[in-house]
């Protein structure tokens, strides 16, 4: 059998290094690929919708100019200036410390409702108007364009910032708008002074919104309600209050534009869109009370990165998969964990997924690598002893690896051992094709006959066969399934004597050895040179056993070991007797038995051996006589018939009915 492959061996030191620099390269490099910050950003949302939100504490109102409000005003969008400059007044009688339009007033209206509006303004001293860029494409590229308010409007002490929002690819909004001409810090400017707030500082790039809660968030009074003067308003309503008036309606036809309306992580569950002047009043309440969530420093993300992957580099060369993907499921609920806690405690962002990818592509690696092993491990099995055993137990083998021991195990075992007789003779006599030929023949009906009672072939010697069985799959019948197979040897021989003969071959003749007991089986010798096989004396003592059919004419020889082991099973056979036997080198004799292929002289040959053995030999060499007449073939009763004729008619005193084998 060809030896197993060599890998290539890399040292530890070296092992733990690629494997930490790739693992860390990984989780450096996710965050470059297109769309990963969409897919990092889902963690953001999840943290949104499941931190409990930290509510509304800024005195701020929403009026809506609603589908309500377009029935009371009785009259389309976009309204007369007039209506708005109503609105204005009425909003400072009712204590509005700032009044917000969510509204782009950029196109004329008539002279005289403009002008209406401008003083409404001017008397007010606290409005802020929205401006808008607008990103047009052409066939020349995108063209920005820019939507101000009339310039008479900023000239009566209006403030203007552009109310413009960017929306994330999935067009969610989660960022904060940022410039300092932005909307609400023009808010936030009109309301600083009379509220005496400390100027903000610039945000952080990337900072994000903490939302305050699912839509609606902050009070909200229809327009119509507050221009008819409600009795249900109090007079007092908007006291001290930062007041945004934009667009809340679900009606666009009505408002004869676009919607005001926009995805946030809420919407995916309650499918609700939020008004664009809730957002503004959003961001101007997270940066007065410093919520802006801030995303985690980039070189602080990398060392969790770092750290994340020695760890995981660790555990792949030093666990086994099970730990490892305990340790990975630790890993990510830590991350969960932890990123939920900054978020609550500190408003702080943890981007998770690219950490979380590197514990999972090291289980995920190792696990797949373990499978490849496995695999491996199953073709190696194959290969190894699909040329020993049958298919049905290298299945077994392949299924149950654990059932071979590598480097070898103590076994009881079953073995046979079987040879040619006088086959150098026969070889020299014919060319080295039709001695291949020859052998071929005989082999492959005893493999057959071995594999069909589920043996395992250890090695052909010249013309010799090795087998054994309950290894490398169990067998608790190991010694019937030998019994069976050296019977079909013997039986199947006379079939190939015949293909041999129709092939001008010479006929051949076999004898087996058969013995039970402990041997060490397994996978022996060196790396690069290994056989799975079986040693000790019980290997030794079967391969005896085979040589010894020459001195009883017989062609098997089963021991008494294995005709015990037989239990159950001994009914399938009939065991002849053949003697009990000290081979050299042994204490202990050796009870032996051959099989009675005809039924119909067993008991004669029981009788036989019986007088022998109780020194009857008067009457064992008349019995052993009348088996050689009846059968002149049968090489047992020819022993027997010649030994007896040198022995007295009386046993010495110390019989014990064993033969001693000189040789071997």
């Amino acid at each position: 059998m060809a030896p197993p492959k060599q890998r290539i061996r890399i040292p530890p030191a070296w092992r733990f290094l690629l494997l930490f620099l790739g693992l860390w390269a990984v989780g450096v490099g996710l965050p470059l690929l297109t769309g990963w910050q969409s897919l990092e950003r889902k963690g953001y949302d999840l943290l949104t919708v499941t931190v409990p939100p930290p509510g509304t504490e800024l005195p701020i109102s929403l009026v809506a100019i609603d589908d309500r409000s377009l029935d009371i005003v009785g009259k389309r969008w976009p309204w007369p200036r007039a209506i708005h400059a109503q609105l204005v007044d009425r909003l400072v009688a009712m204590g509005a410390m700032v009044i917000v339009f969510d509204v782009v007033f950029d196109v004329p209206d008539t002279e005289e409702n403009d002008a209406a509006f401008a003083a409404a303004i001017q008397r007010a001293g606290n409005v802020v108007l929205a401006a808008e860029r607008v990103h047009q494409q052409t066939s020349h590229g995108t063209l920005v364009s820019r939507r101000d308010p009339l310039p008479r409007f900023v000239e009566m002490g209006a403030s203007v910032g552009f109310a413009n929002v960017d929306m994330d690819r999935d067009l969610i909004l989660r960022a904060i708008p940022e410039r300092p001409d932005v909307f609400w810090r023009r808010m936030f400017d009109r309301l600083a002074g009379p509220a005496g707030l400390e100027p903000i500082p610039p945000l952080v790039p990337g900072s994000l919104l903490r939302y305050l809660g699912p839509t609606p968030v902050y009070p909200t009074v229809s327009a119509g309600l507050v221009l008819n003067g409600d009795a249900s308003l109090p007079a007092d309503a908007f006291d001290g209050h930062m007041v945004l008036v934009g667009r809340v309606t679900q009606s666009a036809l009505e408002l004869g534009t676009e919607y005001d309306l926009f995805a946030t992580p809420f919407t995916a569950g309650s499918g609700a869109m939020t008004p664009g002047v809730e957002l503004q009043a959003s961001f101007v309440e997270n940066a007065v009370r410093n919520l802006v969530v801030v995303p985690v420093a980039r070189q602080q993300q990398w060392l969790l990165m770092g750290l994340l992957s020695l760890l995981t580099a660790l555990a792949l060369l030093r666990l086994k998969i099970a730990p490892i993907g305990v340790g990975a499921l630790a890993i990510l609920l830590s991350l969960a964990a932890a990123a939920y806690v900054l978020f609550a405690q500190h408003s702080l962002w943890l981007p998770i997924l690219a950490p979380a990818a590197i514990p999972v592509l090291g289980f995920v690696g190792r696990y797949g690598y373990s499978l490849f092993e496995e695999q491996q491990q199953k073709r190696e099995i194959t290969r190894m002893f699909s040329l020993y055993v049958p298919d049905g137990v290298v299945e077994s083998l392949v299924a149950h690896p654990e059932k071979i021991s590598l480097g070898g195990e103590q076994k009881e075992l079953t073995l046979l051992f079987s040879d040619l007789a006088g086959f150098t003779s026969v070889a020299e006599a014919l060319s080295p094709q039709e001695v291949a030929t020859l052998l071929n023949e005989y082999f492959q009906d005893m493999s057959d006959a071995i594999f069909e009672q589920h043996g395992t072939i250890d090695k052909f010697i010249g013309d010799a066969i090795m087998a054994f069985w309950n290894a490398p799959a169990d067998d608790p019948d190991h010694a019937a399934h030998a019994v069976a197979a050296a019977r079909g040897m013997l039986l199947g021989l006379a079939a190939v004597n015949d293909r041999l003969q129709a092939l001008g071959l010479p006929p051949l003749d076999m004898r087996i050895g058969l013995h039970t007991g402990p041997a060490v089986v397994g996978n022996l010798g060196s790396r690069a040179r290994f056989n799975y096989t079986a040693l000790g004396d019980s290997v030794n003592l079967a391969s005896r056993l085979e040589g010894v059919n020459k001195y009883y004419g017989t062609h098997l020889l089963i021991s008494g070991d294995t005709a015990a082991r037989l239990g159950a099973s001994a009914a399938q056979f009939l065991l002849r007797p053949v003697d009990r036997v000290r081979v050299k080198g042994k204490q202990e004799a050796v009870d032996l038995f051959t099989l009675c292929l005809r039924p119909e002289r067993h008991a004669q040959q029981l009788a036989a051996y019986t007088a022998y053995v109780s020194g009857d030999w008067v009457s064992a060499r008349e019995q052993f006589a009348a088996l050689l007449e009846d059968d002149p073939a049968d090489g047992l009763a020819q022993t027997y018939v010649a030994r007896l004729q040198s022995l007295p008619s009386e046993p010495p005193a110390d019989w014990d009915g064993v033969t001693t084998m000189d040789a071997k």
